[in-house]
């Protein structure tokens, strides 16, 4: 796409899937980094607050980040190197998905 100098667009990340029930399964991903690499709160994205697509759903923020226990949780997919998790029973079409921004700590989208 080739764009004049002066327009504005935007690109905003995904994690890979098509509509709710293909949510990439994918939770290999950088699994041999440490997961302290694998933080959310160490992106771009999460540090502007950019919103993320997950299905062709655009997701934003909402409230402070939770402690979770990972029992709790079912992952969904990742962006990048970020594992995303849905509360247990709901990772086929949740509504609210969790990105790992620390140590037992998730911001809900």
């Amino acid at each position: 796409m080739v764009l004049r100098i002066t327009e504005r667009y935007h690109v905003f990340p995904r994690v890979l899937g098509t509509e709710i029930g293909e949510i990439s399964r994918d939770t290999t991903t950088y699994a041999d980094l440490p997961e302290e690499r694998r933080y959310g709160a160490a992106t771009e994205w999460y540090r502007t607050h950019q919103p993320v697509i997950i299905a062709g759903r655009r997701l934003t923020r909402h409230g402070p980040p939770r402690r979770l226990g990972r029992d709790e949780l079912d992952p969904v997919g990742t962006l990048g190197a970020v594992p995303f998790f849905a509360e247990k029973g709901t990772a086929h079409a949740p509504d609210v998905v969790y990105a790992l921004v620390g140590s037992d700590e998730y911001q809900p989208y």
